[in-house]
């Protein structure tokens, strides 16, 4: 059993769902509410991604192909049959609270990494973010129930906190057939909560 589980926890999500098949659905209940989750094909650390979850992040899927990512483990045969091997697209928000949060949550925000390998650059320039937002919080008399933008310890040699932020496509997550972009926002994007969308990304984004 031990072998088992350590076989299905190092799985994407898909692959758990696509061996279910091959093996006529030996998965149960309990396993399937376990490792049939989508969001372990988008990411490594699931039990850091659970810590954050409690604390309170929100990841926000967007895109037309975010229903069919948690769909096709569910159906996995019926969306082979359709679709095959089809490789989807998908983007992904992170939001986190700044209401009553300890120095010790907020720093495992900033260091939670999409690919488990924060940048330290990303680090020192998310945490200069928070500060400066801190201070304005402070001075300003800012509504504490205010969200921080997550940058998901993306490269910062691809932006600066004051240009614009950016579509990050992941060069490495756990399932090879989605391709994932995560938005990494510049400070203005932090200090009004804001998201761009490209004009060019709008088609794949909406739906």
């Amino acid at each position: 059993y031990e072998t088992r589980e350590a076989l299905l926890r190092h799985l994407s999500a898909y692959d758990v769902a696509k061996l279910d098949i091959a093996f006529h659905h030996i998965l149960s209940d309990t396993e399937k509410r376990t490792y049939l989750n989508p969001i372990r094909d988008l990411l490594w650390d699931i039990a850091e991604t659970e810590v954050l979850l409690q604390e309170g992040m929100k990841l926000l899927l967007l895109g037309k192909d975010r229903l069919a990512l948690k769909g096709r483990l569910y159906d996995t045969e019926g969306y082979l049959k359709s679709y095959g091997h089809r490789k989807l697209k998908v983007y992904l928000l992170g939001i986190f609270p700044l209401q009553e949060k300890t120095t010790t949550s907020l720093d495992r925000m900033i260091r939670f990494s999409i690919n488990g390998e924060a940048s330290q650059s990303r680090i020192l320039q998310d945490e200069n973010d928070l500060r400066r937002i801190e201070e304005r919080l402070f001075v300003y008399g800012w509504s504490l129930q205010r969200t921080f933008l997550m940058a998901f310890g993306a490269p910062t040699d691809l932006s600066s906190s004051d240009s614009k932020g950016f579509w990050y496509k992941v060069p490495n997550i756990p399932d090879r057939t989605v391709e994932l972009r995560v938005y990494v926002p510049s400070f203005h994007d932090r200090i009004f909560e804001r998201v761009e969308l490209p004009v060019s990304e709008i088609p794949r984004l909406s739906g």
